[in-house]
């Protein structure tokens, strides 16, 4: 009772900035947590303090329904979630997870789609509202990590994005469903397309 308190007080705190925490639901098979609002660039940090709280062997089920946000962001969430194996992380039908939110739902060392839940991932581009002297290229650099660690094909999956960038503009997303891979702009479905990925090349024990 005294950790689900500690627990709840932690979400209260994490509720009052950037990407949000909320406990859900404690049941036998573990806790059920979301993940809701805008990534920030240090959101990795709340999850961390949430983990070390909960016994490693009970699992820790997050639902990420999340616009995105910071790609740094993103990218901080996906390493602390991957260093948890009671992690598993749901991409949420209410909304989903994409763009940076994506890449925090591809840390678990198990991560799912449901019926009616997206996953979207894009091609890295400076917006109106980047830090000044915005370069997508370390991004690019971290993110071939991260998808060689995930089994990917990572030269093709970064081609893919970056073709369909040129070809349908900054609105085209690479959408990952409970039923495969779709490219999707402006909202509207266009058509499936075969993304390999293999098993994963790099496991905690190996890091």
């Amino acid at each position: 009772m005294r950790l689900l308190v500690t627990i709840m007080s932690l979400f209260v705190t994490s509720a009052l900035c950037a990407g949000d925490f909320s406990l859900k639901e404690r049941d036998y098979s573990g806790y059920w947590i979301e993940y809701t609002g805008v990534v920030d660039r240090y959101d990795n940090l709340k999850l961390r303090t949430l983990m070390e709280l909960i016994p490693s062997h009970t699992n820790v089920y997050c639902t990420i329904n999340s616009p995105g946000g910071s790609a740094y962001g993103g990218i901080a969430l996906y390493y602390e979630a991957e260093k948890w194996d009671n992690l598993i992380t749901i991409a949420g039908a209410d909304f989903g997870a994409w763009s940076a939110a994506a890449i925090f739902w591809l840390g678990s060392p198990r991560d799912f789609t449901i019926p009616g839940s997206q996953v979207g991932f894009h091609a890295a581009y400076c917006n109106s509202w980047a830090p000044p002297g915005c370069d997508t290229t370390s991004f690019q650099n971290l993110f071939k990590d991260i998808l060689y660690r995930e089994g990917f094909e990572e030269g093709r999956f970064n081609a893919t994005l970056n073709y369909l960038q040129a070809t349908y503009g900054v609105d085209a997303w690479l959408i990952k469903t409970s039923t495969g891979w779709n490219l999707t702009v402006r909202g509207m479905y266009i058509k499936e397309l075969d993304i390999p990925q293999g098993p994963r090349p790099i496991t905690k024990d190996r890091i």
